[in-house]
């Protein structure tokens, strides 16, 4: 086996065993994980199979407290049924309000912000070391501690925010982009993007860790 895989596929197993020691209770889910690189995802991103996707970059070069934590963040996506919990919750189509619209995939990058506000609190209570620049409520003016449902409807008052934490995304589709549409108004766009890697949840711009967003199987992915 090529030495630099090697080295890779033993931090992600160094991760996973200081996840397990930390919670210890999460054990079998967190050994259920299936890994699967991912190039170019900048992060981590799991769906509702279990699967946990990586980028080999981010194993490498991602301090192994911090990648356990990561790994700690998606097995909560799983066992707290984020992927179960959007279904009811979010529009079939689209949504439009007076700061802007969301197309189908800006409405799942939006569940995924309001479900990693609800994990990352907690896992830093704990002291857990996130990554750098990870999505915290604070730094949009939001309370610790709430479900992700209710940081779903607070970011539906403000979708903004969506485009805050993935600046990037969508831009130049046919329903607008990251910046506006063709009525000026702020809008979040998947439309060029079915079957987009995981966004970067934990820590927005390479911080790794996110739900997986799969528009061919919405919102089933976690």
């Amino acid at each position: 086996m090529n030495p630099r895989i090697r080295k890779r596929n033993l931090r992600l197993f160094r991760a996973k065993n200081i996840a397990c020691s930390r919670w210890r209770f999460a054990t079998h889910s967190i050994w259920s994980m299936v890994s699967v690189e991912s190039k170019g995802i900048g992060t981590m991103g799991v769906d509702k199979y279990y699967r946990l996707y990586y980028d080999p970059e981010f194993v490498e070069n991602t301090p192994i407290d911090e990648l356990a934590s990561v790994i700690i963040h998606e097995i909560c996506h799983l066992v707290w049924h984020h992927h179960v919990r959007a279904q009811n919750l979010l529009p079939k189509t689209e949504y439009k309000s007076g700061s802007g619209f969301l197309d189908r995939r800006g409405l799942i990058l939006a569940w995924n912000i309001a479900a990693d506000m609800s994990i990352n609190p907690p896992l830093k209570f704990e002291g857990l070391r996130l990554p750098d620049g990870c999505v915290m409520p604070y730094d949009h003016g939001l309370p610790d501690f709430r479900s992700a449902e209710w940081y779903y409807r607070q970011i539906m008052k403000n979708i903004t925010i969506v485009e805050k934490v993935f600046p990037n995304d969508g831009t130049g589709t046919a329903s607008g982009s990251a910046t506006g549409n063709k009525d000026g108004k702020s809008g979040v766009s998947g439309a060029s993007q079915p079957g987009s890697k995981p966004g970067q949840g934990v820590g927005a711009g390479g911080g790794g860790g996110s739900s997986k967003v799969d528009t061919k199987d919405d919102p089933d992915e976690a």
